[in-house]
């Protein structure tokens, strides 16, 4: 259970917090020794539940309310509180994020989308047969470290479960396909920063399709 420390039900002192009565106690004596409370008054080491700590302070449980919104366009503002006897009922207001916020957010969903879709691999023709290979740059370093120690001799090398011959310029195909195959993904982020950069208003950047 969280709680406040509140005057008069208009002014929160402390909280929302979790029962610590040494820290409220603290707050309490702090009051009393600034003349802002007139009379001492000692909160149970226990939990206890509603406290009138008297001269207009409270110690009141409260709960939260939490509307749905669109973290990517909105965000909250509060927590305000109603008073109800003698609980109280945390929540926000739902509010429209400025787009100039909104827009390097949906940036950086762009480029984390296009870093898990340049390693999602690719195909590549060898010998008339199509194979997926991996696009990471790990597998790409593999390719140009073979093709520049064959020179002009041919290796077999394992696609799947199968073994092809293939030589320098079959090895600089799948390097040329891998790289372009990670070129478009920039490509595609490129566009999305464009179109970003290029939206009037909220409605316009939620037209622009980012996940796919």
């Amino acid at each position: 259970m969280a709680y406040l420390l509140a005057k008069d039900k208009q002014q929160v002192i402390l909280g929302p917090m979790p029962w610590k009565a040494r820290y409220i106690q603290s707050e309490l004596n702090d009051l009393v020794d600034s003349g802002e409370k007139a009379t001492a008054f000692t909160i149970s080491p226990t939990e206890s539940g509603y406290v009138d700590c008297l001269d207009g302070y409270e110690l009141i449980p409260v709960e939260f309310t939490f509307a749905d919104h669109d973290p990517v366009y909105q965000h909250l503002e509060g927590p305000f509180y109603t008073y109800e006897g003698n609980a109280a009922t945390g929540y926000y207001n739902v509010l429209d994020t400025d787009i100039s916020l909104v827009k390097p957010t949906l940036k950086n969903k762009a480029k984390t989308e296009r870093q898990r879709k340049q390693t999602l691999g690719t195909t590549v023709t060898i010998n008339g047969n199509v194979y997926g290979v991996s696009t990471d740059d790990a597998e790409l370093q593999k390719y140009i470290a073979a093709k520049e120690s064959i020179g002009e001799a041919s290796i077999n090398w394992k696609f799947g479960n199968t073994f092809e011959t293939i030589d320098a310029a079959g090895l600089q195909n799948v390097i040329d396909t891998i790289r372009a195959y990670v070129q478009s993904q920039f490509d595609w982020e490129k566009g999305i920063y464009d179109a970003i950069d290029a939206a009037a208003d909220i409605a316009a950047l939620k037209a622009i399709n980012i996940l796919g």
